[in-house]
């Protein structure tokens, strides 16, 4: 457990015999005990790596603010958006504002000031996108359990992310607006990519088409288009600053352009690799991402 040291107070009281005779003339040493703890925090949901800010606050049995109380702050449970246990999530960072010290962890141990308080900001720098549950013990028995979310870039904002995320999921350029690729939870793909925890639908250039017109009301954008959000926005860019799966096996995105072959029966349909900024043709039965060209309603 991570904790951090303090000066034990005491409290003496003296009594006088002519109370109570049953009780000497001195009461040996009383600790005054926590009877009620407070959590003020200013969010519950952050991105991964920014700070909550919040002050815990412990109070005895007649209301007043607890100095010197021990409060433990353990982690009961890390969950995905889908609700599945996750060990595979970053350790906590807690700073203490009042002995300026950072302390990693899951459980920590903390005094409050002569005011009651501990004042302190909670990070996870290297999660993943989960709720991480935790219990604020004053003094081993007082308990209050709330919950944490820290969210990362690379998920969506959806019930059907394995992740809690924020990723951007609309793109203007040249004001064209682009929709990020889909989820497998969102529209069965004919190939999955594994990305940073997320099922990532790839699509043949048929089904793509489906998905954009029925799905998305929009359509798959042609190569011009394409062409000038990968300008825009390329690999690094869109995966870096927006959280666009399009980098390593999941690049190739298709296009609506087509080139007939003498040789080919259907069309040949141009993609584009985010990767490599190449323009390539496929035949219809490859499955790649598809970014659709949608109209916003009004």
């Amino acid at each position: 457990m991570t904790s951090e040291t303090t000066a034990n107070i005491k409290f003496g009281v003296k009594i006088n015999k002519k109370v109570n005779k049953n009780l000497h003339d001195f009461v040996s040493i009383i600790n005054p005990s926590a009877d009620n703890i407070q959590i003020v925090a200013d969010k519950f949901i952050a991105r991964v790596g920014d700070p909550i800010s919040m002050t815990i606050l412990v109070f005895d049995k007649k209301g007043s603010r607890l100095g010197n109380a021990a409060v433990r702050i353990e982690t009961v449970s890390i969950r995905d958006r889908q609700g599945r246990i996750r060990k595979d999530s970053g350790l906590l960072h807690i700073f203490n504002l009042r002995t300026k010290r950072v302390y990693i962890g899951r459980k920590f141990l903390f005094y409050t000031n002569s005011f009651g308080q501990i004042p302190i900001r909670m990070s996870d720098p290297q999660g993943i996108g989960v709720k991480t549950e935790i219990d604020f013990i004053a003094d081993n028995y007082i308990r209050k359990r709330l919950s944490f979310t820290y969210t990362v870039l690379t998920s969506p904002d959806t019930i059907h992310a394995n992740m809690y995320g924020h990723m951007t999921d609309i793109i203007d350029v040249n004001g064209f607006k682009f929709f990020r690729p889909a989820l497998m939870q969102e529209f069965r793909g004919d190939v999955v990519r594994h990305h940073l925890n997320e099922d990532w639908a790839a699509l043949t250039w048929d089904n793509a088409v489906f998905y954009c017109k029925n799905i998305k009301n929009g359509e798959v954008p042609d190569k011009f288009k394409l062409a000038s959000l990968l300008a825009e926005h390329p690999s690094d860019d869109i995966f870096g600053n927006y959280g666009w799966p399009l980098t390593t096996d999941f690049a190739e995105v298709w296009s609506s352009s087509w080139t007939i072959r003498a040789y080919m029966p259907r069309p040949l349909y141009y993609y584009y690799n985010f990767v490599t900024k190449e323009e390539v043709e496929g035949i219809n039965s490859s499955s790649f991402a598809v970014v659709c060209q949608i109209k916003l309603k009004k």
